[in-house]
């Protein structure tokens, strides 16, 4: 059997952010960045892991729409809110412009194709602005009963959500819990979205577009080797 080849978007780090320190490499150089622990998360579900630089040329990235069978778009900074028509708040917190852009090709392009993309996180939100929705910049504008959604150590189980959809039918049942390490949540739900899962304080979890894309807003690549049910979720969306 041939197992799937995932696509994994990564950190980008500009050359003048880089030119102070260097970890490896040389200072001055632009560098990408992937936590292990996406590469992990996709060997755990059968799939075989890629990590993908950031791209600027649009030939680039549709060749590897082409070659690769799914998106995993990984968890980061805040997607710029020039994207969704808003000025940046005063919470807002590290943006990449042209990380955002690069995703942005990237998901379009996989979609094109008819591939899968599963969403985490950063990826959620990036995916929900890119169907037409919006998001609250900071969890201080959500509502006075929101509860802190950015809870350490990451690797906890810190609060339950209700699910539905896909994810209810994958693990047969109607909740979940899960780790929490977001401070910007959707605002206004994208076009043709269905929500498949809640936190208790309204804010939305995860959503579905159609059977081709998943998203959620925890991080199952940090509990899937605490919580099995993570690594089902994947595995079960790859087939």
């Amino acid at each position: 059997m041939v197992k799937n080849l995932v696509a994994i978007t990564s950190y980008f780090i500009d050359s003048d952010e880089w030119r102070e320190k260097s970890i490896r490499g040389v200072k001055g150089q632009s560098v990408s960045i992937s936590p292990l622990d996406y590469s992990n998360y996709v060997l755990s579900a059968d799939a075989i892991p890629g990590v993908i630089p950031f791209l600027d040329n649009k030939q680039h990235i549709l060749d590897i729409a082409k070659r690769y069978d799914t998106l995993l778009l990984a968890g980061g900074e805040d997607v710029d809110p020039s994207f969704y028509n808003m000025e940046k708040s005063k919470f807002a917190q590290t943006i990449s412009k042209k990380r955002d852009y690069f995703e942005m090709l990237m998901l379009e392009y996989f979609l094109k194709e008819n591939k899968k993309v599963f969403a985490i996180c950063r990826g959620l939100q990036l995916a929900n602005v890119f169907f037409g929705g919006t998001l609250y910049q900071d969890y201080r504008e959500w509502n006075e009963n929101s509860f802190y959604h950015c809870e350490q150590p990451y690797k906890k189980l810190v609060h339950e959500i209700s699910i539905s959809g896909f994810l209810k039918d994958v693990l047969q049942k109607e909740s979940l819990m899960v780790n929490s390490h977001h401070h910007q949540a959707i605002k206004k739900l994208g076009t043709n979205l269905d929500v498949i899962a809640t936190a208790s304080d309204g804010i939305v979890e995860g959503f579905s577009y159609n059977n081709q894309l998943i998203a959620v807003q925890w991080h199952p690549e940090m509990i899937f080797d605490i919580d099995e049910n993570q690594s089902s979720i994947l595995k079960k969306f790859l087939i």
